[in-house]
């Protein structure tokens, strides 16, 4: 986590209590309020949220605990599909490139933050929405996690190919190296072995293939190719001894490789390798795809537990009926003290705390403290706020 938030939600209530005009009059006379107290310390954008039903201060009280459960779940959501991305695409291929929200960047979705009355109806108590939300990406979280998994053995399979086919001699895939005409086949006795010789043993293997074992066929042996540390070399002789000549061989650092050649099986094993990479590249083109489309689910979804956040703190602090104007706000650099100064300062001149839920059951100061250690994670303002750390670079 970044120890700036990228951007700050905050509501506060009206300046007075004169009640009149219409709410939207006294929330558009908060919102430029709030320009005159920011003036150039940030980038301010209106957070304009419904009215939802408000239930009982039990029911309130309640739904909060569960909201800062699944504020804290949904962003973790979004920086591991981030981070998912990150895995499967190019090192010079940015994630964040991939990746948009309603058709947004992420950013400019914060800035222009819509309640999505089609998805999450108002009309519903807030218990039923925050249900719906967690159902929703539960599953969510549930497909990512079952298609990286997929993609992920398949991706471990193919490279366990891979590796064999750009390995040293010991272990290289020998199918495309060698050749029919290398081995003595269809014999009833006769065998050919693949023998991995150190380099600067080659000599001394010459001198001495014959005599590891009885029964060895002179002259048999036949280099196929060299790389930087090995010389792969094939020897013929009788099926019968193959086990001890292969234990005499590796006594002298003479590696027989675990190959027999059949043509049908080294077509099988060629159909196999192509079949796993076309797999593979179509499950990377649907887990991107895939990976894209639920980022965009995620981090909306993130962003509306935060509004339902900053309404619900909003009215315990505020109090009833919900006029106050959840704004967003990116502080620009070292002003962060002078923004929290200023919004101290408006609070200190409004009549909410003395209507707010919170004090109306507690008692003005009472509720205050009750509010600190019930709606706060770690510090406690006197306005409503909650920070959105977004930090596409984490």
């Amino acid at each position: 986590m970044s120890t700036a938030p990228a951007y700050w939600l905050v509501s506060v209530p009206p300046y007075t209590t004169n009640n009149a005009g219409s709410s939207d009059n006294k929330k558009q006379q908060i919102f430029t309020t709030i320009k005159t107290l920011v003036q150039d310390q940030a980038e301010l954008y209106k957070f304009p949220i419904p009215d939802f039903k408000v239930g009982t201060l039990d029911q309130l009280v309640t739904v909060t605990d569960e909201l800062a459960k699944m504020d804290v779940q949904f962003e973790s959501m979004t920086i591991k599909i981030i981070q998912n991305l990150k895995s499967i695409l190019p090192p010079t291929e940015s994630a964040l490139a991939n990746v948009s929200v309603n058709e947004k960047t992420p950013d400019q979705y914060i800035r222009s933050f819509q309640w999505n009355t089609m998805k999450y109806r108002q009309d519903k108590p807030i218990k039923d929405i925050c249900e719906v939300m967690v159902q929703e990406m539960t599953q969510l979280d549930n497909l990512i996690r079952s298609k990286m998994t997929s993609y992920n053995q398949v991706k471990a399979s193919f490279g366990t190919f891979e590796r064999k086919q750009t390995g040293n001699l010991l272990v290289k895939n020998l199918s495309d190296i060698v050749k029919k005409e290398h081995f003595v086949l269809e014999s009833e006795y006769m065998d050919t072995l693949v023998v991995a010789v150190p380099k600067f043993l080659q000599k001394e293997w010459l001198e001495n293939y014959e005599t590891l074992t009885a029964m060895v066929v002179p002259r048999s042996t036949q280099l196929i190719i060299e790389d930087e540390e090995h010389a792969l070399y094939t020897v013929t002789l009788f099926k019968r001894v193959a086990e001890e000549f292969t234990t005499k061989a590796r006594e002298k650092k003479f590696i027989v490789r675990e190959f027999r050649y059949n043509a049908e099986d080294i077509q099988k094993e060629k159909n196999q390798i192509a079949e796993m990479g076309a797999s593979m590249k179509e499950q990377w083109s649907n887990l991107l795809r895939l990976l894209k489309t639920n980022f965009g689910e995620a981090f909306a979804a993130w962003i509306h537990v935060k509004a339902l956040r900053i309404f619900v703190e909003s009215v315990l602090r505020f109090g009833l009926p919900p006029v106050f104007q959840p704004v967003v706000l990116k502080p620009k650099n070292k002003a962060e003290k002078k923004l929290r100064e200023a919004f101290s300062n408006y609070m200190k001149n409004t009549p909410a705390s003395g209507s707010s839920i919170m004090s109306t059951k507690f008692g003005e100061q009472e509720g205050l403290e009750e509010a600190s250690t019930i709606l706060t994670d770690k510090e406690y303002y006197t306005y409503a706020y909650f920070p959105i750390n977004w930090d596409p670079n984490k």
